[in-house]
Order: C-alpha cells, then structure tokens, then sequence
C-alpha cells in the first residue's frame, strides 16, 4: 500500500519525465541497448583525490530516471560504472559515461521509496 510520499515521488517523477525529460539510449557491453526518458542538471561535487589528498572539484551530469525504466530486456537493473548515455541534440550526438564520485557511489536514490534515482555521469563526446 502507498502512502503520500511515495504517491509524491511518483507523481512527481511523471511531471519530470513528461514535461522536462530527454530521450536517451542506454548502452552497456553485452547489452541490447534500450530507450528511456530522464532529466539532467549539471552539479559541482568537491572529492578528495584519494592518493593525494588534495581536493578537486568534480563537474558532473546527473541524471533523473523512474527506477523502474532504468533496465535491459525488460528487467530492472541498477546504474553501473562505465553505462553509457546518448542523446542527439540539435542534431548533435552527445554521450555520456556514468561514474562514481570518489568513494560515492555512481548513483543514489532520489527518495525513500525507490522511485526515482539520481545517476552521476560525465560528458565524454
């Protein structure tokens, strides 16, 4: 049974996809890529370089996806390091690779339901 959050989460994970979202093809090796709609800002992360200490600022695109679109063959996976995700714009092929963000993991969960998840990338082409 939902409850008002997660009712929340839900609707408002609609609204992001219907009315800001961008199609992507979400490539990983070994896997029949597939299509799915998601919603992207730039972010600003500082992580500490491990070997050196020194601190760095990291640009990162992250990703919104429903987390039951994010899948291959018609099964729900998690995000993993080095998935791909492509878009044109205007005409113009743009991908992006997703990773982790020091000792961050390279996605999290956006809500306590699981609804919708947060995916850290970086633009590669």
């Amino acid at each position: 049974m939902s409850n008002l959050l997660q009712d929340g989460a839900t609707w408002l994970a609609e609204q992001l996809q219907t009315h800001a979202g961008r199609d992507v093809v979400l490539r990983r090796h070994g896997q029949t890529p597939t299509e799915l709609t998601g919603t992207v800002v730039m972010q600003q992360y500082d992580v500490v370089d491990e070997e050196t200490g020194v601190v760095l600022t990291v640009l990162s695109y992250d990703w919104m996806f429903t987390a039951s679109e994010y899948q291959f063959a018609g099964v729900q996976v998690p995000p993993l390091p080095y998935d791909r995700l492509e878009e044109t714009l205007a005409g113009s092929s743009i991908a992006f690779e997703v990773m982790g963000l020091g000792k961050k993991p390279c996605w999290e969960w956006l809500d306590t339901s699981g609804i919708m998840l947060l995916v850290h990338s970086k633009k590669v082409v």
